[in-house]
């Protein structure tokens, strides 16, 4: 970050030089602020102790995925425990089940990723250079994470309870899982006490990630019947696009490649997981790419991209409607370039790693003071 005057070291925790590397820089207390990336690295112990504790250091862990999937690195003992999330719902939830683990509980929104060898091009596309970059038309890079139902046919089991928390989800769209399960469990008369909170994590992660493979499992086939030509990338869909001819599979790609096939996209689909009050990270760094973001729609994302203005909304239920319009806007190449520019312009004002880093710096100031 040398633009924000700030020495950054990256560890890799599977590569024992880091490890060593890291920990000479823990005893040496050069280091203001460990960054872990879900939590990863919180568990660090000297002597039974928090390694943080004994070094005086402030750990932040950034949770890009739903907490209720990392409760153990969630409720690890550390004085200066930071923790921040991508979906407003989560700094809640968060709050309500952990609330005497950690300094501060913050939202940090999801930013994009840019490709650091496009530095030096021009930051304004121009129509004739983006009708030239631009040859593929709808891009999808996801992991295949369909599964079979996991609390059926278990014994003694009350599958209804997670049933109608899955039929909730299902009709109400801005509705996360949480709370999906507070109105179950609210109308069923069951209650759980402060010390039991943080034991649900393991019912709701459970169910979040049935989900959210269910639900990508849903629109990626809709898309994939609609007869639009497509390019996609992940793991575990071989079996399912050898039955389109439309579907151009690619297998699993590195992060590299797979940031110079948005470049090169006209539109990027966004599957949001289950984040009602956030965004993902493949909307933003799509709009600092040029490409138009297909995305299902939540408060949080209105409030700041306009429908067919910076971005392109579906809804699950009206899914085929919206793909007809996505056919429609296909054949519309300066519409979809306008979209681009103007969502661009927001993304790079608003959702990159710069300003993230301001506000974690903002944070870190505001511990100190609270210590002071």
């Amino acid at each position: 970050m040398k633009s924000l005057d700030i020495k950054v070291y990256n560890i890799d925790n599977s590569k024992e030089n880091d490890v060593v590397i890291f920990t000479k820089l823990l005893r040496e207390k050069s280091l203001d602020l460990v960054i872990g990336f879900n939590g990863i690295g919180c568990e660090l112990k000297i002597d039974n102790r928090s390694a943080y504790d004994v070094f005086n250091i402030y750990f932040l862990g950034i949770f890009v995925d739903d907490p209720c999937a990392h409760s153990l690195r969630l409720a690890e003992p550390i004085k200066k425990y930071l923790v921040s999330f991508v979906d407003k719902k989560h700094v809640d939830y968060v709050e309500q089940t952990f609330p005497f683990s950690h300094k501060i509980n913050f939202f940090l929104p999801h930013a994009g990723i840019e490709n650091i060898e496009d530095v030096n091009e021009d930051k304004v596309l121009s129509f004739e250079n983006y009708k030239k970059i631009k040859d593929i038309d709808i891009f999808i890079s996801v992991t295949n994470l369909s599964q079979k139902i996991p609390w059926e046919g278990v014994p003694n089991f009350p599958n209804y309870l997670f049933d109608d928390t899955i039929k909730l989800l299902e009709e109400d769209e801005n509705l996360c899982v949480h709370e999906a399960f507070e109105k179950i469990f609210k109308k069923e008369k069951i209650s759980f006490s402060q010390i039991s909170k943080p034991q649900t994590a393991n019912i709701l992660a459970l169910t979040s990630s049935y989900f959210r493979g269910s639900k990508r499992d849903k629109i990626i086939k809709k898309i994939f019947q609609s007869g639009l030509k497509i390019v996609l990338c992940g793991k575990g869909w071989e079996d399912l696009a050898k039955e389109y001819t439309n579907v151009d599979y690619i297998g699993e790609k590195d992060i590299k490649e797979v940031l110079a096939l948005v470049k090169r996209a006209k539109i990027v689909l966004n599957i949001n997981p289950n984040f009602t009050r956030g965004g993902h990270e493949r909307i933003f760094t799509a709009m600092l790419h040029n490409a138009v973001v297909f995305t299902d729609s939540n408060p949080y994302l209105q409030g700041n991209f306009k429908d067919k203005k910076e971005i392109l909304y579906y809804s699950q239920k009206g899914l085929e409607k919206d793909i007809l319009g996505l056919k429609d806007i296909l054949n519309n190449p300066k519409e979809l370039y306008e979209i681009s520019k103007r969502a661009k312009h927001l993304a790079e004002k608003n959702f990159t790693w710069k300003q993230r880093a301001t506000k974690i710096l903002q944070m870190l100031a505001l511990s100190r003071v609270m210590d002071s």
